[in-house]
């Protein structure tokens, strides 16, 4: 009777352990249709890059993913998808279950100038933005041995001598692209556009003599301005840039221009509240790390975080900026 009262105690102690063990670590999911208790995250979590390996970006999602997997049981896992200037990916995830475990690196552009240019099957409001990142402002670069030591150099001789500036992009639409023509719209300039396929081989035709100037993000133009084979004349962000600190941005010189490629972290409409709330509270974490914020001044990126309404209102308000750049292009540019 005893060692049935002893066993019987023990049981109860048991069962109580298991109980409060299994309630550590639990997120409790308030919705209007259930109240449920779950572990979050309970499997991989699957981080999106709608580009190829090897890209800012890329580089980017690895970083956050290397961050955040310090204090997380599941990892995150990066998985590039690359195709469409990022489309295929973007509405892969647009569509995929929004339960926490699918979620993307989401540039400016795919909402800002895609949509423009041709038909894409998503919108803003398929998705919820958690974070947002950083900025990659563009810069207008030319050779280094160029006589032009100066934007105002630049004008000048392209009006006196009336030349009709030939200017490298990553393509017809892109932000660097559209950068320079807004730029030479302001400034009365007649330009035309040379698209190739990355800035990368837009600098290398600007070192070959091919063109007059080109567009380059600053972690594809420092190592040649290291290198002493290009100049950069003026960068589009709102402050200088930190490893270009001659460099003046194109507001210091009376053109309002501060058009970078922003980057942010975007999820599928719908994503149960609590577990969204913990999600961006693992990545603002990750954000903040050090060893995240090397990573990032190591490629270049100006980390530039915002909030997921911020992101949301920066893509709108710079969506018909775009718009109206594409439709006018062509009365600037020269035929």
């Amino acid at each position: 009777m005893y060692r049935k009262l002893i066993l019987g105690l023990f049981l109860c102690v048991l069962v109580a352990a298991t109980l409060l063990v299994s309630a550590c670590g639990t997120s409790k999911i308030n919705d209007t249709k259930q109240s449920t208790s779950i572990r979050y995250p309970e499997k991989e979590i699957t981080l999106v890059c709608p580009w190829s390996a090897g890209g800012s970006s890329d580089l980017l999602a690895r970083a956050l993913a290397q961050s955040a997997n310090k204090k997380m049981e599941k990892p995150i896992i990066v998985v590039n998808r690359d195709g469409a200037g990022g489309g295929i990916a973007t509405l892969e995830v647009g569509q995929a279950k929004p339960d926490g475990y699918t979620i993307a690196v989401g540039a400016s552009g795919l909402f800002t100038t895609q949509p423009f240019l041709k038909k894409v099957n998503y919108k803003i409001d398929d998705f919820d933005f958690l974070i947002g990142i950083s900025d990659e402002p563009v810069l207008l670069t030319v050779r280094a041995d160029s006589p032009d030591k100066n934007l105002e150099d630049l004008f000048q001789r392209a009006k006196s001598e009336k030349l009709v500036i030939k200017y490298g992009n990553s393509g017809i639409g892109t932000v660097p692209h559209l950068n320079l023509a807004y730029l030479f719209q302001m400034a009365n300039i007649q330009s035309q556009p040379v698209p190739f396929k990355s800035n990368t081989q837009a600098l290398a035709s600007l070192m070959g003599g091919h063109i007059d100037v080109s567009a380059a993000h600053p972690g594809e133009a420092i190592p040649q301005i290291k290198a002493g084979k290009i100049r950069a004349l003026a960068i589009s962000s709102a402050k200088r840039f930190a490893s270009l600190p001659d460099v003046p941005t194109m507001m210091e010189k009376g053109y309002q221009i501060d058009m970078g490629v922003r980057k942010f972290i975007m999820v599928p409409k719908g994503m149960p509240t609590d577990i969204k709330v913990a999600l961006t509270q693992i990545l603002e974490r990750s954000v903040a790390d050090p060893e995240f914020v090397k990573a990032m001044s190591d490629i270049y990126l100006i980390l530039e975080p915002m909030k997921g309404t911020e992101v949301v209102e920066y893509l709108k308000k710079e969506a018909p900026i775009m718009q109206r750049l594409l439709s006018n292009m062509q009365k600037s540019e020269a035929k």
